[in-house]
């Protein structure tokens, strides 16, 4: 059988995509993928990787540079997703684009802000982004794959170098950051996936 060997987040996202029987299209469709891949990229090296690169300075400008990326990052996100209104990053429809941005975003005020030193933003507070995340939340299956409480247990009492007292702080719940479904989480009318391509 097919066995999916590879700990990056978009080859895995290809991987399942691409399984027979697929019920929708997470891949945009060819007029969209160059935007798509560009935001994919800059996705992962200034908010994705940049929270890990922040972490894990070892210098002052290490840090510093880690940190801007993040925080500028996170301001180009919110302007896009304020901009045109759109449900999803690129537009009405979900695509792997967000679902590579959604385990940084609600793991970012409970751990990336603190442990991580990146509090010069907090996504609760980017109304943008943060109704986005509800959207993202609020789609079937969603919410029960992910459990903050377990995520902050993980981080905080296994990076021991970031660390060292592996105290696991209390809170905050995905609740308490309003990031879970409320009544601005439902995407606009019609469908939000691209139908599956020909196998």
């Amino acid at each position: 059988g097919l066995r999916a060997v590879s700990n990056d987040s978009l080859d895995i996202l290809r991987f399942f995509n691409g399984l027979p029987g697929a019920r929708a299209d997470l891949f945009p469709p060819p007029g969209l993928a160059p935007e798509a891949e560009e935001l994919s990229r800059d996705i992962y090296s200034s908010v994705n990787n940049g929270v890990y690169r922040a972490g894990f300075a070892t210098s002052q400008a290490a840090y510093d540079a880690a940190a801007a990326d993040v925080y500028a990052g996170l301001d180009r996100l919110e302007a896009r997703l304020a901009a045109d209104g759109a449900a999803f990053l690129l537009g009405g429809r979900l695509s792997h684009v967000d679902l590579l941005l959604y385990p940084t975003v609600v793991r970012y005020d409970a751990v990336y802000a603190s442990l991580f030193r990146c509090q010069g933003r907090r996504v609760s507070e980017m109304p943008a982004i943060a109704a986005w995340a509800r959207r993202m939340a609020a789609l079937p299956g969603v919410a029960e794959t992910f459990d903050l409480a377990a995520a902050q247990r993980s981080y905080f009492s296994q990076l021991f170098p970031l660390n060292p007292s592996g105290i696991v702080p209390r809170g905050p719940a995905l609740r308490e950051l309003g990031l879970l479904p409320g009544a601005d989480a439902a995407p606009p009318g019609g469908d939000i996936l691209w139908p599956p391509r020909a196998q």
